[in-house]
């Protein structure tokens, strides 16, 4: 796990998550809905108790069941032994705890094998459940021939979690498949401020989501996703996070998930997605999608199928078969876009293809991004990003984009297409720097063969790591911000590392000198830039 990214994500992330939030008004219950306290720590079903609040007939939809003011021996509430979980039959209804701190909802004694359900929670209304304030554990579903659904949180409609911590819940199915091992939402899931953990899901009939599975869209705001996993002979989606309907990950982590499956395809170790999928201010680190099958495992930190949009970003350290950082590639790629601005790919490696990007998008939109020491094995038609023109053509830009220090075997290739006939690049000036490339109509003043002298992937100020410049690079003053043209993308005038409000601390601009920098990262000013130490190139094959 990368700590580095889910200490932040607590630290800074959450305050500007709970502003944001609060502009929206998201962290009010309904006006009109009746506040319902729970006074009794038990669990038997006498008045007072979670359980019997919610059960009780004049607890409606709307209402809040409230445990603010509970306090309870050891901080938990522990579910019966032997007994099933807690249904809500309500439409819609908000559970609002103390804090994740105060409260704990204990699902591990539940019944382990073929009740109706042992989840903490199953939602059975057409609205939203909202939990907050709480830490929800041990929840688990385990079923021989139908699908195990949410270990710990099930919904036929949607979810949203706030100020909350869900951890070591389980879905399981002998015969079927499972999905959610922390939630499951047949609408969509909403993340602020909370963190869903160290649960899973397996099963022999394949299996979506290790943390969530949503039919809808799951947004996570200022939340980490970490620790979460996927088992199954069959094929599995998401080990960290499976939604049908697209996924935003705003000042969040997903990260240290994993999808394995033993004789079919593994997609997306951290997110797999269809429909659009959108980063900011995102951390996608050390997640895993492995798969014994070759071609047949890709997307260790994404797999995405439909639109993309990276921005602020980092995808980093994420391993797999194929396409280790981020692969979008859709059936339908002539109406698909990827766009990336002030964002970082690192590190990732793939035992086949590509380490870094890999898209048959029809429209590639790449500004001001490092993508750099991803790595991939024999046959890779480049490791840092390749653009899949074989269905369809590809039209690309790159602007200011720095592509280097990429390898398979002992090669370094950073750019390549597959039919690169069909992709057609944007006409200088550019100011790109890419160190290696079989591409032969990239614009004409593209830097190739020199190494830009990067510093490593770590914490640079910001909210996301990182790639320094040091001092004699040539990436430095060589770039553009064309982005900073409305008619472009909307106007942008800091480095990946962004602007005070966004981070909390600093403005890192984007220009700062005579010129813009190439890649992710400006040097300031006031920053002190080394000769030395920086990140060795990989040589280049004639």
């Amino acid at each position: 796990m990368y700590l580095h990214s889910t200490a932040l994500a607590v630290a800074r992330y959450r305050p500007l998550a709970t502003c944001i939030a609060t502009l929206l008004g998201l962290s009010s219950p309904a006006a009109f809905a009746t506040n319902r306290p729970v006074t009794s720590c038990l669990d038997d079903g006498t008045p007072g108790t979670l359980r019997s609040v919610i059960a009780n007939a004049s607890t409606i939809s709307g209402d809040v069941v409230d445990l603010s003011a509970l306090i309870c021996p050891g901080s938990v509430i522990t579910l019966q032994t032997g007994g099933e979980g807690i249904g809500i039959n309500q439409n819609a209804l908000t559970i609002k705890g103390p804090g994740a701190e105060a409260l704990t909802i204990d699902g591990t004694l539940l019944d382990t094998y073929y009740v109706n359900y042992s989840n903490v929670f199953a939602h059975f209304g057409n609205d939203k459940l909202t939990i907050e304030g709480l830490r929800l554990i041990g929840g688990h579903v385990s079923h021989r021939s139908i699908d195990g659904l949410g270990g710990c949180v099930y919904s036929t409609a949607d979810v949203s979690i706030k100020d909350s911590i869900i951890t070591t819940c389980s879905a399981y199915s002998q015969q079927a498949s499972a999905k959610g091992g922390a939630i499951y939402a047949k609408g969509d899931v909403d993340l602020t401020s909370s963190t869903i953990s160290a649960s899973s899901g397996s099963s022999s009939g394949g299996a979506d989501g290790g943390g969530i599975a949503a039919l809808g869209k799951v947004t996570l705001t200022g939340s980490v996703v970490t620790g979460n996993t996927l088992e199954s002979g069959s094929s599995v989606r998401g080990g960290g996070i499976r939604a049908g309907n697209g996924v935003t990950v705003d000042f969040s982590v997903v990260d240290d998930n994993t999808g394995t499956s033993s004789s079919s395809g593994a997609y997306g170790g951290g997110i797999s997605a269809d429909g659009d999928v959108s980063l900011f201010y995102a951390t996608i680190d050390g997640n895993h999608a492995n798969s014994d099958v070759s071609s047949q495992g890709p997307g260790g930190g994404i797999n995405a199928t439909a639109n993309l949009t990276i921005a602020n970003s980092t995808i980093s350290n994420n391993t797999a078969r194929t396409s280790a950082g981020v692969r979008m590639y859709s059936g339908a790629p002539g109406t698909k876009t990827l766009a990336m601005r002030n964002s970082t790919i690192s590190g990732n490696s793939a035992t086949d293809a590509t380490g870094g990007l890999l898209t048959n998008a029809a429209t590639v939109k790449l500004y001001n991004s490092t993508i750099a020491f991803n790595s991939a094995g024999n046959g890779a038609t480049a490791a840092g990003v390749v653009l899949h023109a074989v269905i369809s053509p590809v039209s690309a830009t790159l602007q200011s984009m720095l592509v280097s220090n990429n390898s398979y075997t002992v090669s370094d290739v950073d750019l390549g297409t597959v039919n690169g006939a069909s992709v057609t690049f944007n006409a200088g000036p550019a100011n790109n720097l890419i160190r290696s490339s079989n591409v032969v109509n990239l614009p004409n003043d593209t830097v190739f063969g020199t190494c830009p002298l990067l510093g490593p992937l770590r914490d640079n100020g910001g909210l996301t790591r990182t790639h320094a410049l040091w001092s004699t690079s040539v990436a430095i003053d060589n770039g553009n911000n064309v982005l900073i043209n409305p008619n472009i993308m909307s106007p942008y005038v800091n480095d990946q590392r962004g602007s005070a409000t966004a981070n909390g601390t600093l403005d890192y601009f984007r220009v700062s000198g005579p010129k813009a920098d190439i890649g992710a990262y400006e040097v300031q000013k006031t920053e002190i830039v080394f000769g030395g130490g920086f990140e060795g190139c990989v040589p280049i094959e004639a």
